[in-house]
């Protein structure tokens, strides 16, 4: 019997059972409680319990947790240009340590030459 398990997240079921099925797991639920542990029985069903439960809280203390990946979603991000007035003060990137040269890496603009500063809307 493997001893892992893995909590319940919220819209990742089926990365949950496809985990658990991966490991040799058999099923007939659908994990969706983010307050469950989900894991393999000793007849290879997968199975879940509460987390706040007593079996819950012996899985935690006994066996290992799975993690899933977590997911990386990207958030838009608009700058705005303003025309260099005192050097790069007040410029976002230099505020977060990059350089100008770095920025020219990234962003394909010599903000140096062209004079401007990148603010964050």
């Amino acid at each position: 019997m493997i001893k892992k398990y893995i909590r319940g997240v919220e819209g990742r079921g089926p990365e949950i059972l496809q985990t658990l099925l991966d490991l040799g797991g058999d099923y007939t639920l659908v994990a969706h409680h983010s307050d469950y542990l989900y894991f393999i029985n000793k007849d290879n069903k997968i199975e879940c319990v509460k987390e706040d439960s007593f079996t819950g809280s012996l899985i935690i203390d006994a066996w290992e947790e799975i993690k899933l990946p977590e997911l990386f979603e990207p958030q838009e991000i608009i700058f705005y240009t303003e025309k260099l007035v005192t050097g790069c003060v007040g410029c976002h990137f230099l505020n977060k340590g990059i350089n100008c040269n770095t920025v020219n890496e990234i962003l394909g603009i010599n903000c140096t030459d062209k004079q401007i500063i990148f603010k964050k809307k």
